[in-house]
């Protein structure tokens, strides 16, 4: 994809100064730079999605997901900011009239979220799914969303969850009905929701159904009734979309879900002696005998999570060389402020796909971490910057 990403940006930019000349070639250009245009959407589209993948995870035992809108919100900012290293014009030319209403969007969830998530600050979590209705319900969102019907139907509960997650959240970030359907379920500030309630916001977006945007924050259901919370209150709860009734019925094949090929899925890299998962996730970072994870503080424990994903996706593994916890401050001939750093080192990787690897990172933690490619490791450290 980035090789194609990098062709298409030359051939657009040549399009478009034919397209600006005077001659006689200029109205093919400009036919042609109109479906570049759209190719350039696509391109975004699918670079948005991938990053929602990246900021969430699934938990396949307990059929939890959860979506990390802070640090969606810091990987948005620094893709559309001019004078950041990983600044991406086409995503931001693409987008440009949508990316006010995404960022005020993306800026009242963590507002709305809060601290009070249990998956930790600025989380979304989805938990729990039928096994009978809760796939119907996701085969007839997916089904119309462009998964294709018979897709979902053999997965498990949490892997129709996190499949669900890239295309639904970009759907919702970028339509006023299905934000304030997600707005009016989270307003209790726990930062959770029902499955059944994530499928009808699909549903809600996909079939354009109709949405009491009048109801009152006073309105909202309590956590535990919270699948009620976006639907009129002079309605069964059961029945608020119509042939939801019927879907619920549907009696839908049981089979073991394929969790490795979904977003946000990995599997487990065997530890070597003295060496730690971050989380026992993906397992695609371990520490080096000796260094002690957990006296990182949050946002650099954050950043430990942040960079297993992104290396979960480039298919290689790190070991944390170093997290500075021995001194307090800035150590002495280190960069390391205690807690708030970590180095890894990759081995046997191209230095191009190294290069990659970083400009991912710096991208999906933004602007308050600093991503720094050094001679035989990377060095990660959580400096956020004052306001201009």
């Amino acid at each position: 994809l980035g090789a194609a990403k990098q062709v298409f940006k030359e051939l657009s930019d040549v399009l478009e100064k034919v397209a600006l000349g005077k001659t006689p070639a200029r109205r093919g250009a400009q036919i042609a730079l109109a479906a570049a245009e759209r190719a350039k959407l696509q391109f975004s589209v699918r670079d948005f999605e991938r990053a929602v993948s990246r900021f969430s995870k699934i938990d396949p035992g307990e059929d939890i997901v959860t979506f990390n809108v802070s640090r969606m919100q810091n990987w948005l900012r620094s893709v559309t900011d001019k004078t950041s290293k990983v600044f991406d014009k086409n995503f931001t030319d693409a987008l440009k009239k949508e990316l006010p209403a995404i960022k005020d969007r993306l800026r009242e969830l963590n507002k709305l979220i809060g601290t009070g998530s249990a998956a930790g600050p600025g989380s979304i979590v989805v938990r729990g799914i039928g096994a009978n209705s809760g796939r119907a319900l996701a085969t007839m969102v997916f089904g119309l969303a462009g998964f294709g019907a018979a897709g979902p139907l053999g997965a498990g509960a949490g892997a129709l969850l996190g499949a669900s997650m890239p295309e639904m959240m970009v759907a919702i970030l970028t339509s006023k009905s299905g934000f304030k359907a997600l707005q009016t379920t989270l307003a209790s500030g726990s930062g959770e929701m029902a499955a059944k309630t994530w499928f009808a916001i699909g549903e809600l977006i996909t079939r354009g159904s109709a949405f009491d945007a009048s109801r009152k924050e006073r309105d909202v259901q309590p956590p535990g009734d919270q699948e009620q919370a976006i639907f009129p209150e002079s309605e069964d709860p059961t029945k608020p979309i119509p042939g939801l009734l019927e879907l619920l019925g549907i009696e839908t094949p049981e089979g073991k879900a394929d969790l490795e090929t979904l977003p946000g899925a990995g599997t487990e890299i065997e530890g070597g002696e003295g060496d730690e998962d971050v989380d026992g996730g993906t397992g695609q970072i371990k520490a080096k005998e000796g260094v002690d994870l957990t006296t990182l503080q949050p946002e650099a424990q954050s950043a430990t999570e942040t960079a297993q994903t992104v290396l979960a996706e480039f298919g290689v593994e790190a070991i944390v060389t170093s997290t500075g916890e021995e001194a307090e401050g800035r150590l002495t001939n280190s960069k390391h402020f205690e807690g708030q750093a970590f180095d890894l080192r990759i081995s046997s990787i191209p230095k191009s796909k190294l290069k990659e690897v970083v400009a991912s990172l710096a991208a999906s933690l933004g602007g308050d971490y600093d991503v720094v490619l050094k001679k035989d490791h990377i060095h990660v450290e959580f400096d956020p910057k004052k306001p201009q």
